[in-house]
């Protein structure tokens, strides 16, 4: 019941009012929504964009650790070598080329280098 009293109120005022008096209210209520509803069409294509961008960036990460997994990261699972060249064939010589370097980044202390080293890695 105290919810329909304001609209009693209201609409007991708007007869009273004279014609003229309802035509100003009445524009004056069309151009608020029409300025609320300009603001909401602003934030809801501002939060599209954001909401867009959000899923590009997020399948561009996704696809680069996809990638990077699976060609660039050797796994001890396949003994040393990558998913990529598992299912594809073993290219003998990048896992030569891979064990090589592992051997040469050796962090020990003695002076001798392991065969197939040419120098010893500068330290930074």
């Amino acid at each position: 019941m105290l919810n329909l009293l304001p609209a009693m109120l209201s609409t007991a005022r708007s007869s009273l009012q004279s014609r003229r008096e309802l035509v100003l209210e009445n524009l004056a209520q069309r151009q608020q929504l029409a300025v609320l509803g300009r603001r909401a069409q602003l934030r809801l294509r501002a939060w599209r964009t954001l909401h867009t961008s959000y899923f590009i960036y997020l399948r561009r990460l996704t696809k680069f650790y996809v990638d990077e997994h699976n060609r660039v990261l050797p796994h001890a699972a396949f003994d040393g070598q990558t998913p990529d060249e598992m299912y594809f064939g073993v290219r003998q010589a990048s896992l030569d080329r891979r064990k090589g370097s592992a051997a040469c980044n050796t962090t020990g202390n003695s002076m001798t280098l392991p065969s197939g080293c040419k120098s010893r890695p500068s330290k930074a």
